[in-house]
């Protein structure tokens, strides 16, 4: 990795959950501390305050097509997130939940090849509490944390539970 100041793309829902408020003061003190931070998200972060120098925010349609019974989320996030790292040459992405957002970042990593930025998981809680349990969503959340460069856990007890839950897929 360079050193210096960071160009990190970082994925969050935007309410006033653990992961919008995580990512948006970490994300803001990036940014004072002279890193560039990009947000994506279907809406603005409740807190995120702009304009701020260094911090920018990427809103991502919800993809509502007729071919589709439901809307998406996870590719138009991914190809968002592809033209941003291209574009501005980001080094990371800090995803917060596996799912939907570092099932994002790993296809946006394709999409990029060698170029890609790093991936770094934080988990909240229901990745692992709730759809890391759930046969429809384990093997995506398995795919998106070993597809992950580190990942982490906003709490220790949560990082012992994953272990206990996705033993093979998280180690730190």
């Amino acid at each position: 990795m360079k050193s210096g100041p960071l160009k990190i793309g970082i994925a969050c829902f935007p309410l006033i959950g653990g992961s919008g408020i995580l990512a948006t003061a970490l994300g803001s003190e990036l940014a004072r501390r002279g890193h560039e931070v990009y947000f994506f998200s279907y809406a603005q972060p409740v807190r995120l305050d702009l304009p701020q120098v260094n911090l920018h925010f990427h809103r991502v349609d919800v993809a509502h097509n007729p071919l589709f019974p439901s809307p998406d989320y996870t590719l138009p996030l991914a190809v968002k997130m592809a033209e941003v790292a291209r574009s501005q040459q980001l080094d990371l992405f800090h995803v917060h939940y596996a799912v939907p957002h570092a099932l994002a970042a790993c296809l946006a990593s394709q999409m990029l090849g060698p170029s890609a930025p790093r991936i770094v998981t934080t988990l909240h809680g229901t990745d692992t509490t709730l759809l890391g349990q759930d046969p429809d969503y384990r093997t995506a959340i398995e795919h998106a944390l070993v597809h992950s460069d580190a990942v982490t856990a906003v709490s220790e007890s949560l990082r012992n539970q994953t272990q206990e839950i996705l033993p093979s897929e998280t180690t730190d």
